[in-house]
């Protein structure tokens, strides 16, 4: 295992230390961001109503290893915080993307450019074959990051539960279906995001959605995981988020919770944009936020303080989360989506809030594209570049003995079995 001080410091080493520090939080809400009515209606979707891979995918089920997630949750719990304009916050973006890039398999990783310091993740890991390159469906599964200490933004904010436990899950998931390689017969795009600025207001789910809305992606599912950690009571739940959601989509998800795990479901209203799904609703998009069964109950008595720390963690119920998000992608990567019609209706439960601008607007122009939902590069002043910063091809050797190109990923038990 790598030695997680070591691989800190060398990261620290690479990281512009004298970035300045905000002063003061931007606010004290679990991700409150000042979102009005979507730019546009909610995209009308039809899901699955049967699971149809449940069987045939036992084994991957079987291969989620705790060991790796508590990797991942002992090495971004370390960090003092994970505050989006924190040295320690670009360290955090670093060691997800370095982490990923070591995976076995094929899939396309890039970081997308903030006027902040740390930079979300885009995983792309299904090019999709079930329709022209210019009509791809789009699935997207989502985690933001970041952490803060609601006291002092830039305090100590281990950030455990909120939201360690959803990067978490998202990796293991990501490397589970990279292993399995069913993905490169998956009908649809699957993309992995890792969220910076959450905490401040949904910022990188913001820009990156608004990106993919403004480039004519056709999302047909966003899930949103944040805070899976705890489950401390019984029955062991889920929380379904209620507002900013795709009534339809919550639906579908239900039956995958059904078929792909041993937990039930409760609902919950957070009565505010409380997390990035709300980003993907904002930008039409249908979207759902799962978290863990204890939300309710223990939101406000630990979070965004010190005491988010890894003695909390049930890592059975990361478990469940991993499950669901496998079942999530399976499902949603094999299946028909039709063509979005021309005339959509909202089917989403908003909240009009008066959306406030504190970066300064950007004008976007259509370039030609040179590969599957390329995005334009952003014009400002007599300046343009990319949204993207560095895209990295990664296509490393599998049990199938695929030839090896890029960093490919350490040779670990795991990482032999065969699905």
């Amino acid at each position: 295992m790598v030695n997680v001080r070591v691989l800190l410091c060398a990261l620290a080493a690479q990281t512009a230390l004298a970035l300045h520090p905000v002063d003061h939080p931007i606010h004290e809400g679990h991700g409150l961001a000042s979102l009005g009515e979507p730019d546009k209606p909610i995209r009308q979707t039809t899901y699955p109503s049967v699971m149809l891979h449940r069987e045939s995918n036992e084994k991957i089920l079987k291969h989620i290893d705790i060991e790796r997630m508590n990797e991942t949750m002992s090495t971004l719990t370390y960090l003092n915080n994970r505050y989006y304009k924190s040295a320690t916050g670009v360290q955090a973006s670093d060691w997800i993307f370095e982490k990923v890039k070591r995976y076995s398999g094929t899939f396309k990783i890039q970081r997308f450019r903030h006027s902040w310091p740390q930079r979300s993740i885009d995983v792309q890991i299904s090019e999709g074959n079930g329709a022209k390159r210019q009509d791809k469906r789009v699935i997207i599964v989502g985690a933001h990051m970041d952490s803060v200490n609601r006291f002092n933004a830039t305090g100590e904010a281990p950030g455990a539960d909120d939201n360690a436990s959803g990067v978490a899950v998202l990796l293991e998931a990501l490397y589970l279906l990279l292993r399995d390689q069913k993905t490169k017969h998956f009908t649809n795009q699957v993309h992995f995001h890792f969220y910076s600025g959450e905490e401040a207001g949904l910022l990188g789910s913001k820009e990156i959605l608004q990106q993919y809305a403004k480039d004519g992606v056709d999302v047909v599912a966003v899930l949103n995981q944040d805070m899976t950690g705890r489950g401390d009571t019984d029955p062991r739940m889920f929380t379904m988020i209620t507002d900013y959601v795709y009534t339809p989509l919550n639906n579908f998800i239900l039956e995958v919770v059904k078929s792909y795990t041993k937990f039930g479901v409760k609902e919950w209203a957070c009565r505010y944009a409380c997390s990035d799904h709300a980003s993907a609703a904002r930008n039409g998009f249908p979207a759902a936020f799962i978290s863990h069964g204890e939300i309710a109950e223990t939101a406000t008595d630990y979070i965004h303080t010190t005491n988010d720390t890894l003695e909390h963690i049930n890592y059975d119920q990361m478990s469940e989360h991993v499950k669901l998000v496998l079942g999530f992608v399976l499902e949603l990567g094999f299946a028909d989506f039709a063509a979005a019609p021309a005339a959509t209706q909202t089917e989403t439960q908003t909240e009009t809030q008066t959306e406030t601008q504190t970066e300064t607007q950007t004008e976007t122009q259509t370039e030609t594209q040179t590969e599957t939902n390329a995005h334009p590069k952003t014009q400002t002043g007599t300046q343009t570049e990319e949204p993207y910063e560095e895209v990295t091809e990664a296509v490393t050797e599998t049990k199938t003995g695929t030839k090896a190109t890029g960093t490919p990923a350490p040779k670990t038990t795991a990482d032999t079995d065969d699905f």
